[in-house]
């Protein structure tokens, strides 16, 4: 059993961080249950409310015990504050991680007339995005932590300025799967199995707001995300 004063947290971080100061007492508390008794984790699903919306025991009970660090509005630099506390310390067998929608919203207020984000803002979000991801990546390969990137998923016309955030999407997502060849880290393409013919909008019946899953939407993901831990725990 380890001693609780061990533990780690990323505190309460306000600003950007807001979002995850809002279960942040319930995470910490849940994650000194599993750090001081040393339960073994066999999955840490880690992302956005995406994430925390779903019921891991409905769709990957088989895997093991599952816990969920979704947090809802978080974005991946906020991710890769809470990564040590949330997913590391609790080594999981993988942590299956999806995040990079949040990092869409701040483009609103740059969008021009003909629907274009301001080019220098999307590539400094596009930066943040990326330079996240290589520090949560080099931290896991430094650890000896596994892990598997989700894409991140399109929204549908419902939502605000969805086509210029569908097309940012698609950006994210190449910069999710490059890394993933870079690092050999498993890449599970949710975007192309739940998108329309027209490769950028999610598709009808899989959400009621536009931007989560129901349970519709759930168990397409499920589709992919379940033969990648097939391999993964055979």
């Amino acid at each position: 059993m380890k001693e609780r004063e061990l533990l780690k947290s990323p505190g309460i971080m306000g600003g950007d961080g807001t979002a995850a100061d809002a279960l942040r007492g319930e995470y910490d508390l849940k994650n000194m249950q599993i750090f001081c008794n040393e339960a073994e984790v066999d999955i840490c699903f880690f992302g956005d409310s995406i994430t925390y919306l779903m019921e891991p025991s409905v769709y990957y009970k088989k895997f093991g015990n599952c816990i969920n660090r979704g947090i809802c509005g978080d974005s991946v630099h906020i991710m890769n504050k809470r990564f040590e506390a949330d997913v590391l310390q609790l080594k999981p067998r993988v942590c299956v991680m999806m995040g990079g929608i949040n990092n869409t919203w701040c483009l609103d207020e740059t969008v021009d007339e003909n629907g274009n984000p301001s080019e220098e803002r999307l590539n400094t979000e596009l930066d943040v995005v990326k330079n996240s991801y290589i520090d949560i990546l080099e931290r896991a390969k430094e650890q000896g932590q596994r892990m598997i990137l989700c894409s991140v998923m399109p929204v549908t016309r419902q939502i605000a300025y969805a086509d210029m955030r569908n097309k940012v999407v698609l950006k994210i997502n190449a910069i999710i799967k490059e890394l993933c060849e870079r690092y050999n880290v498993p890449y599970v393409d949710y975007h192309s199995a739940i998108v329309c013919s027209d490769g950028l909008t999610l598709r009808d019946g899989l959400s009621d707001d536009g931007l989560h899953p129901h349970y519709k939407g759930y168990i397409e993901m499920a589709k992919v995300l379940t033969p990648v831990l097939e391999e993964f725990f055979k």
